[in-house]
C-alpha cells in the first residue's frame, strides 16, 4: 500500500487524530492565561465564537485540499493546480509550509521535552516534599543546563518519529485512539481535585467573569489568533491529515467536534490549574513558568502532590505528543513520496533538521541567549516568529482563499460532504470572514 493510499481507520480514528493535533501545550496554558489577563468570560466568549466561525471554516478549507490531492503538501497543491488549470504555482505555498513545520516541530520540541523531565523529577520527589527556594532554584538549575534540555529534547524528538516510523493506522492513529480518551480522564481528575480542594471561587472570577470594558482590537486579535491557530491550521498539516480521509467521510460535522473537543480542552485546562494556583497565592501571569515553576510550588504544598503533579506532566506530555507528531508527519510523508525514501529513512532525515533548530531554541535560553535573528528576539522567539506569526497567516489565507474561489464549488463541495446551504454559508465565511480576518491579523503583527 502506498503512502497516499492510506486512510484512517475509522470516524472515532479520525476525530481523535486530528483534535491531537490541535489539542496541544498552548491549550493547557496560554488560553487559561489569556482568558484570564484579557476579559476573563468576554474572552471567552470571542474565542468561542471565532473558534467556529474563523477556525472551523480553515480548518475544513484545509484538510478538503488535501481530501483533493491526496498527497503530501507540495505534491496536492500541484495536482490541484494542474487538475483544475489553475496558472498561480499554489505549491510554492506548500514549501512555505515545510519551513514553517520544521521550524515548529523544532522548538516544540525543545518545549515539550520539559513535560519528560519534570514528570521524573517529580516522580522521583526532586521538586516534592522541598522548599519552595529550592524549586524555584531548580527551575531556574534546569533551563540554564544545555546538556540537561538537550537530553530532553532528544528523547521528546525520538518518541515523536517512533510514532511516525509505524505509519498512519499502526502509529499516528493507534495512539490517538487511546492518548487522547487518557488524555480527557487525567484533565477530567485533575478538574475535580483542583475544583474540590483548591479556591474555584477566585478562578472563576479570574478566567469566567465577563468584563466588557476590556473589549479592545488587542483583545478581539488575541482571540481570533487563539482560535485559529489552536486548530492547526496553515501549515499543511491539516492538509496531509485530510488526504488520509476516505473519500465518503464528511469534513464539517467531524471537524465540529473536534473543534468543540479542542475548546472544552483549553477551558478544563484553566480550572485544571487555577483554583490551584489561587489557592496557594501564586501568581497566574507566569507563562512557561506556571507550569514548571509556579505549579510544582502547589504540588510541593498539597496532599498527594506528587500523585498530581505526575498526572500533571504526563497529561502535558500527551497534549503535546498528539501535536509534534502531527508536525512531523506531513514532513515524512513529502520525503517518502518525493524521493522514494523509506518511512525510517525519512524520518531520521526529519528529526536531524527538526532537531538543529530545536538545540538552537534551547541554547537560546543560556549559552546562546545573547545571539538575536529578528530584532532583539532571541533564536527560539525568532524560530517562533517567522513559523507562526508571519508564514502560518499566509498558508491559511491561501488555503482559504484557493478553496472558496479558485476550485470548482462542485468539486470542493463533493471533498466536504455538505449540504447546499451549509455550504454556501461554508464559503462565504472562508471566502471573505477569514481570509479578512488574517489579513487583519497579519497587518497588525507585523506593524505592532
Amino acid at each position: 500500500m502506498t503512502e497516499q493510499q492510506n486512510e484512517w481507520a475509522s470516524r472515532f480514528g479520525f476525530i481523535m487524530v486530528a483534535t491531537g493535533a490541535a489539542v496541544g501545550l498552548g491549550n493547557i496554558w496560554k488560553f487559561p492565561y489569556m482568558a484570564g489577563q484579557n476579559g476573563g468570560g468576554l474572552f471567552l466568549a470571542l474565542y468561542l465564537a471565532f473558534l467556529f466561525l474563523i477556525g472551523v471554516p480553515a480548518m475544513i478549507a484545509e484538510m478538503a485540499l488535501g481530501k483533493l490531492g491526496r498527497k503530501n503538501i507540495i505534491d496536492s497543491l500541484r495536482q490541484i493546480r494542474d487538475d483544475y488549470s489553475l496558472s498561480f504555482p499554489w505549491h510554492w505555498v506548500g514549501y512555505l509550509g515545510v519551513l514553517a513545520l520544521i521550524l515548529i516541530l523544532g522548538f516544540y520540541s525543545a518545549i515539550a521535552g520539559w513535560s519528560i523531565a519534570y514528570f521524573f523529577k517529580t516522580l522521583s520527589g526532586q521538586v516534592i516534599d522541598t522548599t519552595s527556594d529550592t524549586i524555584l532554584s531548580h527551575w531556574d538549575s534546569f533551563l540554564a543546563n544545555p546538556k540537561a534540555l538537550l537530553t530532553w529534547h532528544t528523547v521528546y524528538m525520538f518518541i515523536t518519529l517512533w510514532v511516525v516510523v509505524n505509519g498512519v493506522n499502526k502509529g499516528i492513529e493507534k495512539l490517538s485512539n487511546w492518548a487522547m480518551p487518557l488524555l480527557f480522564l487525567l484533565l477530567g481528575f485533575l478538574v475535580t481535585y483542583a475544583c474540590t480542594y483548591g479556591d474555584l471561587a477566585s478562578a472563576k472570577a479570574f478566567l469566567l467573569d465577563f468584563k466588557l470594558e476590556a473589549l479592545t482590537p488587542n483583545v478581539l486579535i488575541s482571540a481570533m489568533g487563539q482560535a485559529l491557530f489552536s486548530l492547526a491550521v496553515g501549515a499543511g498539516a491539516m492538509l496531509v491529515y485530510g488526504a488520509y480521509v476516505p473519500a465518503r467521510m464528511p469534513l464539517g460535522s467531524n471537524l465540529i467536534i473536534v473543534a468543540t473537543l479542542n475548546g472544552f480542552v483549553a477551558i478544563l485546562a484553566g480550572f485544571a490549574i487555577f483554583p490551584l494556583v489561587f489557592n496557594y497565592g501564586l501568581s497566574p501571569a507566569a507563562g512557561p513558568d506556571l507550569m514548571f515553576k509556579v505549579l510544582p510550588l502547589t504540588f510541593n504544598e498539597m496532599v498527594g502532590g506528587q500523585f498530581i503533579g505526575v498526572l500533571f506532566f504526563l497529561l502535558l506530555f500527551i497534549a503535546a505528543l498528539t501535536s509534534s507528531i502531527s508536525q512531523a508527519e506531513p514532513l515524512v510523508m513529502m520525503l517518502s513520496e518525493k524521493w522514494g525514501l523509506h518511512r525510517a529513512t525519512s524520518a531520521l532525515i526529519v528529526g536531524l533538521m527538526s532537531w538543529g533548530v530545536g538545540v538552537a531554541s534551547l541554547l537560546s535560553f543560556n549559552v546562546w541567549s545573547d545571539v538575536h535573528l529578528l530584532g532583539d528576539m532571541n533564536l527560539f522567539d525568532s524560530f517562533a516568529e517567522i513559523a507562526t506569526d508571519i508564514i502560518l497567516p499566509i498558508g491559511a489565507f491561501a488555503f482559504c482563499f484557493l478553496a472558496a474561489w479558485r476550485i470548482p464549488k462542485s468539486a470542493i463541495q463533493e471533498a466536504i460532504l455538505i449540504s447546499d446551504k451549509a455550504f454556501a454559508l461554508w464559503r462565504v465565511l472562508v471566502g471573505i470572514l477569514v481570509p479578512l480576518t488574517l489579513f487583519w491579523i497579519y497587518i497588525v503583527k507585523l506593524t505592532d
